[in-house]
């Protein structure tokens, strides 16, 4: 089992995996797709949703984009999760919830992060067609992916990466964070840095 002991920011040591990124294309089928981004349409979206992202020279800082997230997993989760298992050769376990993510504004984006915290590999499959949106990708630093409408990616939570700036269109996607044995414990526990105030 090939995996690196990494100290977090709470002296809190956490496993991650050395294996490639891992591409799977047609996770979901178009009709799919279509069904996940209208299913995001029967909740209100708000103004200014935050995301509470955190980098050691920044602190918190604010995210704009609407995403919803939901505590039932879609049938092909439980697929996924032993694809992943199988993978990295390790227990995974779901994530306490999973997120529809819509970016609709020009501007709308991610900068470079990673979730290493929360997640032992992260999960992300492209609800919309490249021709929808420019910008408002999804980008590894250390490689390039190219996903189309259903394709998703697999990656360590140690992985730096990032939505570019959104310039027109909207783009949705879905993401999830699996956990490790080690990060059972983190998921229980409330956000650490929930009395902090966002940078601007």
């Amino acid at each position: 089992m090939n995996q690196r002991i990494i100290k977090n920011s709470e002296g809190q040591k956490l496993l991650y995996p050395t294996q490639p990124d891992l591409h799977i294309k047609n996770i979901l089928s178009k009709e799919e797709c279509m069904y996940f981004r209208k299913l995001s349409e029967m909740f209100p979206e708000q103004e200014g949703s935050l995301v509470q992202l955190r980098r050691s020279d920044r602190g918190l800082y604010e995210v704009d984009r609407q995403y919803w997230s939901f505590k039932e997993f879609p049938h092909f989760f439980e697929k996924l999760r032993k694809k992943l298992e199988f993978y990295y050769k390790t227990n995974i376990h779901n994530p306490p919830h999973w997120h529809i993510m819509k970016y609709r504004r020009p501007g709308d984006g991610l900068n470079w992060h990673a979730e290493g915290r929360i997640s032992y590999v992260s999960f992300s499959i492209n609800l919309s067609d490249p021709s929808e949106h420019e910008g408002g990708d999804f980008e590894l630093k250390k490689s390039d992916i190219k996903l189309n409408m259903g394709d998703g990616v697999a990656y360590s939570g140690h992985s730096v990466h990032r939505v570019s700036p959104l310039i027109s269109g909207v783009k949705y996607s879905i993401v999830a964070w699996f956990a490790d044995d080690s990060r059972i414990d983190v998921h229980k526990k409330p956000f650490p840095y929930k009395d902090e105030k966002f940078k601007k």
